[in-house]
């Protein structure tokens, strides 16, 4: 099922010309802080400092974005946007301590806007629906999902993210929750079944990459049908014969063995259960 987070272009091209340069400031020197430093420099906006824990990251982020470094006990006062990209255990500390007049978003998508109520009168959130690397040389789409207190918040956050991204969406905390409780089923438990695949093949030796074609191909597929319309495999068709083979490939496997009859029972049951 697609889910669209664009906006009206129309309003987009209102809000950037509104607020068409800004003055901001990150928090953080991880991946987020990373590529939204990256996507800063390919707009009219100015990125003033980059603040962390880690002098030297904060250094080096700043650096190679022209902007001035510090502590997070020196963050300056001047700037239109805080952004804060840093793990959502240190989101608490860091909103305690943060006391300005400009704007002030996360990038958590599981932890609610309320948590900056102590850091400025206008806050919110700026969730980039996407797994970020700094290291990629090629910056992947990333949808934005937004939040804010206020009117001023949402316009200004809605503003930013739409200079950066041409999928921007308004989000309260429980549709934002739910969303990254989606993304981590497609991204991240899929990822490990890649990760325990791709040691699979390592260890019978074959080659893993032969099966990029199908994984690109099965997510392409997403774009314009149902995923429950598009099932294939020996599980839906009730292969038995195939499916014990499997498991005897998997014999010295006991992990993947688990996890191939336990998708296979789910499969089964899922379509089973929808035909009825």
């Amino acid at each position: 099922m697609k889910c669209a987070l664009s906006m009206e272009q129309t309003k987009l091209q209102f809000l950037m010309h509104y607020f068409a340069v800004m003055n901001v400031v990150i928090i953080g020197t991880g991946n987020v802080a990373a590529v939204i430093s990256t996507m800063i420099k390919a707009t009219q906006h100015k990125l003033l400092q980059v603040a962390g824990r880690n002098i030297l990251k904060a250094e080096a982020l700043a650096s190679s974005a022209g902007a001035e470094a510090s502590s997070l006990d020196s963050v300056r006062t001047d700037a239109d946007l805080y952004i804060i990209a840093v793990a959502d255990t240190a989101l608490p500390e860091i909103a305690q301590k943060l006391h300005v007049a400009g704007v002030v978003a996360h990038t958590a998508g599981a932890v609610t806007k309320d948590i900056l109520a102590n850091a400025s009168a206008e806050y919110g959130v700026l969730y980039p629906l996407q797994s970020l690397k700094a290291n990629l040389n090629d910056l992947p789409p990333v949808p934005f999902l937004i939040d804010g207190n206020n009117n001023k918040a949402i316009t200004k956050i809605t503003a930013f993210a739409g200079s950066v991204s041409h999928q921007v969406a308004i989000a309260d905390d429980g549709k934002r929750l739910k969303l990254h409780t989606a993304a981590v089923f497609v991204n991240n438990f899929t990822n490990y079944l890649f990760a325990v695949t791709s040691d699979f093949c390592k260890k019978e030796g074959v080659d893993f990459s032969l099966l990029f074609p199908l994984m690109e191909e099965t997510v392409r597929r997403l774009r314009t049908h149902d995923p429950a319309d598009v099932q294939t495999g020996p599980a839906i068709r009730n292969d038995l014969l195939t499916i014990s083979r499997h498991l005897q490939v998997l014999a010295n496997y006991p992990l993947m063995s688990e996890l191939y009859s336990l998708f296979t029972e789910r499969i089964r049951g899922y379509w089973d259960r929808s035909k009825g």
